[in-house]
């Protein structure tokens, strides 16, 4: 599968170092804006053809690639699409731009041969809506989810930043669109504290009636299903607190923690959408492979 990466920051260089020890995957270009960007240097170590003209050096070999990953900002990502979505290419995106169809790889995974354009949410977002899916599944009366996600400032790039609202505003419409609640709010808090923290996201979760202990066994079985499929993909994810109750109301609380490819290892919000990254593509791969056989 031969597949370039446009965004050389934080996310970016993450999934590159994840591309290259990746078996079947081919990176034939790293495109970024700035020459001294140092997601660009370690990809000129690594051997990848690298690119400082961005969409236009991915445009250029466009009929080489199977998978193009936007790991650029929001409104960027909209801006790029226009360009993109006149190719074959699938597009993977790992910004906040909610164009495509939203991809969980743990909760929908069979959606990737619905669409061209990928959309992985928010890092929040693939670490928390697992859980409120898991939730949802095992008590339809839900009706209210909220996710407070908390990551290390440091962890967090300059496009992050500058995304905060799309991100907000993404997480809750594909909150709501994976689990059919008509209400859901998320909360992003970046933390300055040092040591760095690493990620955690908490649940919560309110239903029209109290649980009853059959609800609580049904609902403690379904989210520990849901993370142990997402610790397949992403080994640092982990449950910290199991559900609490408080009369119709519940929470849970999951913590990620990253392999450490590029950024220290509490920069799990990396790994959980860069990893996410690989398991759909990999995924697409396998449903055009299949249709190539059929």
């Amino acid at each position: 599968m031969n597949i370039a990466i446009i965004g050389s920051g934080n996310i970016g260089t993450d999934l590159l170092l994840k591309v290259l020890r990746t078996d079947g995957m081919h990176c034939k270009l790293f495109a970024g804006r700035r020459k001294d960007s140092p997601g660009l240097a370690i990809a000129s170590k690594h051997g990848i053809t690298v690119s400082t003209d961005g969409i236009n050096g991915v445009l250029k070999i466009l009929n080489t690639l199977d998978v193009v990953f936007d790991c650029t900002g929001a409104d960027a990502h909209r801006s790029h699409w226009e360009s993109l979505k006149k190719s074959h290419v699938k597009v993977v995106d790992l910004t906040p731009s909610n164009i495509g169809i939203p991809i969980i790889p743990s909760v929908n995974l069979q959606d990737v041969h619905c669409a061209q354009n990928l959309s992985l949410v928010t890092c929040g977002g693939q670490g928390a809506i697992p859980i409120a899916y898991a939730l949802k599944q095992a008590i339809p009366d839900l009706d209210y989810f909220e996710v407070v996600n908390t990551i290390a400032s440091k962890s967090a790039g300059p496009a992050t930043r500058d995304n905060l609202d799309d991100y907000i505003t993404t997480t809750e419409s594909v909150l709501k669109r994976l689990t059919g609640v008509k209400d859901a709010k998320a909360i992003l808090i970046l933390n300055p504290a040092e040591p760095c923290i690493n990620m955690k996201s908490t649940v919560f979760a309110s239903s029209r009636n109290a649980f009853s202990e059959h609800d609580k066994e049904k609902i403690t079985r379904s989210v520990n299903e849901l993370a142990a499929s997402v610790s397949q993909y992403v080994p640092g994810y982990r449950i910290t607190m199991q559900p609490v109750y408080d009369g119709k109301n519940l929470m849970v609380s999951i913590e990620v923690l990253g392999i450490g490819d590029y950024l220290p290892r509490y920069a799990g919000n990396l790994d959980i959408i860069t990893a996410a990254a690989i398991a759909v593509a990999q995924s697409t791969n396998q449903v055009v492979k299949r249709a190539a056989n059929a």
